[in-house]
Formats: C-alpha cells, structure tokens, sequence
C-alpha cells in the first residue's frame, strides 16, 4: 500500500510539474501576442458596420501573423493579403476580445476606421510601429496593458494618442523613444489622464514638441526636469490647458535652438511656481499667449530673456501678475535690446505694475512704447 501511494504521489507531482510547465509556457508565449477589446457596436462615419472590425493596418507595415477574432475564427495576415483579410465579420453585434500572435508592424487609426471600437489594450505583445496617429481618435480607448510597448526606431510619435480621452492611466516608463524626432499633439486631448511618467524618456534626438500635452486638463504633477531638448526648435502649445499642473520643472532646459513658443503654456491655471529665468530664447520669433492664463504665477522672472528677435507677443503674460522689482527690471533689460519695431503688436505683461516715473523702469517702458512701436498692456504704475 505504502509503495502504491509513494507511486501515485510520485506520478501526481510529475503530471503537476508538468501541467505548470506547460502553463508557464503559455504564459510566456501569451506575453508576445498583441491583446484588444473591441465593442463592433460603435460605428461612426467611415466605420464598418455595427458586426464588423477592421484592423487598422497600413501600406508600409511588415505584416505575417495569426490573429484570434474572439468568435471562434482565425485569419493568417501578411503583407500579400492585409487588405481583405484583416477585416472580419462576425454573427453578431458586440465585445470580442482579439488576440494577435507573430509578426505585426504597423498600426495607425489616424482618427479614422473603427476608432471608436476599440475600448482597452490588454497586452502590447508583439506589436511594433504604432507610433504616428496609432490611436489618433479612439476616444473609448483605455490601456491596461503592464508590459512595454515596442517604440524602438519610431522617430514619429506625433498624434500618437490624440483625443483618447477616457484614458486614465498610460505606462509610458519604459518606452525607448530616444529615435523620436516629433512629439507633436502626441496625447493631445487626453484630458482622462491623472499620471504619465516620462521621466526618463530620452527626448535628445527631438525637434518637434508642438502641443504635446496640449488639454491633458487633469495631470497633477509631470516630470520632464532631466529632459534634454537642446535639438528642438518648436515647443508652441506643450503644455497649453493643462489646467491641473501646480509645478513644472523645466529649469535646466536647453531651449537655445527655439524658434516658436506660442502658447507653450497657455491656461496652466494652477502652476504657482515655473522656473524660466536662465532660457535662451534669443532666437525666437513667436512668443504669443506664452503664459496667458497662468493666473497663479506671481514670481515668474523673464527679465534675463533676450527677445531681440521677437515679432510676436500678442496676449503674452495676459493674467500674469510680475512682481514690480521684477516687472521693472524686465523692462529696463529689454529696452537695452534691439526689439522688432512694433512686433509686440498688443504686448500683455498681465497685471504687473511698474514703479512711477522718475524711475529708470517707466522710462525703459516710455522707449519701448515710442521708439519701438510697441504697445504695452500692464497694470499700470505705482
């Protein structure tokens, strides 16, 4: 009986070990295909029908993979066939989960197709290349996905996920973005979000930051302190509407090869503290409605800017109220500058308040207005 029982035991961790071998290969191989849900109910113009889904394929993917429709039904997808095959019809309308295994590179919504179909990434996997408008216009798009999404040699990472606005959560750590060369509107609209690390994000090779995180309204915190934009010319809009922000560090930044910065942070309504002081704007060209709105900086010093270069300052500082030390330093700086005649158009120094002449500042602020044409709105003196 003894011996019976040792053999059974024997047998049973046997057959044990291996059922969670064979588990844990599962596992493994699961890791490297490409999960999503869909909801084929919500159509919208350019979609397919309510029983239907079209995988968001593009011309110059790299395609030959598996894919599991969730209904029973399989495709083989390559760059032969992708144009019929990655449609498919199923028996009836509703959420199937579909499950993506082998080569995928290349994915591109572009606010187009089924946008509005696909609700949550459960798994990254194996895909590649969604980069560029990849999920430009899934406004039902969520991501629960914990592993790492392949961004290795995506230099276009513009309208990357534009207007997804139910995402809350996007774990971007780990991304190697360091070929990116646009960042342009990359979560533009994405006003769910409450957290995006991308403090470690290698941004060195970038040129382009145009309305990055233009109207992620419900971002707390955002640390791009260590980022290294010394390649970029245009940051207009970067972090317009991010109304949530109380600090933003972007102290150290190199921004000595920025031409535009329209509106970089225009309605950041919380920020009360924004450390610009030592920029190197000397090269620039648009500085309109760069702050407006940033009704709770008070001790914002721009004084040290050489904006010799500037034609555009239209709404500039509108909301902003400058310290008087610090408002009358920065226009005794600036009328030392060769400025753009009458490039401020409507200059907005908010509600800053200089000293009354016989000070040294209402004079400066005297030959800006009539030996450079520009037309100064502040709060007056005091």
């Amino acid at each position: 009986m003894k011996r019976i029982i040792i053999i059974f035991c024997s047998m049973f961790l046997l057959v044990t070990g291996v059922l969670e071998a064979q588990i844990g290969m599962m596992l493994r191989s699961g890791n490297k295909n490409f999960i999503s849900t869909w909801n084929t109910a919500n159509i919208s113009a350019g979609s397919t029908d309510n029983k239907t889904i079209k995988l968001p394929l593009i011309g110059t993917g790299q395609y030959n993979f598996t894919v599991d429709w969730g209904d029973g039904n399989t495709s083989n997808v390559t760059n032969g066939n992708y144009l019929t095959v990655a449609t498919h019809a199923y028996t009836s309308t509703g959420l199937y989960t579909v499950t993506i295994k082998g080569e995928i590179d290349g994915w591109r919504f572009g606010n187009s197709g089924d946008k509005l179909k696909i609700l949550d990434v459960n798994r990254w996997g194996n895909l590649k290349g969604a980069g560029d408008g990849a999920f430009y216009g899934c406004t039902n798009l969520n991501v629960s996905a914990t592993d790492v999404l392949n961004t290795k040699d995506i230099t276009n990472f513009g309208a990357q996920f534009q207007e997804c606005s139910s995402l809350t959560t996007l774990l971007v750590n780990n991304w190697d973005v360091s070929s990116g060369t646009n960042f342009g509107t990359q979560f533009y609209g994405c006003s769910g979000l409450t957290n995006l690390d991308v403090s470690n994000w290698d941004v060195s090779n970038a040129t382009y930051f145009g309305s990055q995180f233009n109207g992620c309204s419900n971002l707390t915190t955002l640390d791009v302190s260590n980022w290294d934009v010394g390649n970029a010319t245009y940051f207009a809009g970067q972090f317009q509407d991010c109304s949530s922000l109380v600090t933003l560090d972007v102290s150290t930044w190199n921004v000595e090869k920025g031409t535009d910065f329209g509106a970089q942070f225009y309605s950041c309504s919380a920020l009360t503290t924004l450390d610009v002081s030592n920029w190197d704007v000397s090269i620039g060209t648009n500085f309109a409605i760069q702050f407006n709105g940033c009704s709770n900086l008070t001790n914002i010093n721009i004084s040290d800017w050489d904006v010799s270069n500037g034609n555009n300052f239209v709404g500039f500082m509108n909301g902003v109220t400058m310290t008087t030390p610090t408002y009358n330093q920065t226009l005794m700086n600036w009328d030392a500058l060769t400025l753009q005649p009458g490039a401020a158009g409507q200059m907005h120094f908010g509600n800053s308040k200089y000293s009354n002449a016989p000070s040294a500042a209402a004079t400066a602020r005297a030959n800006i207005i009539t030996n450079d044409g520009w037309n100064i709105i502040d709060g007056g003196g005091i």
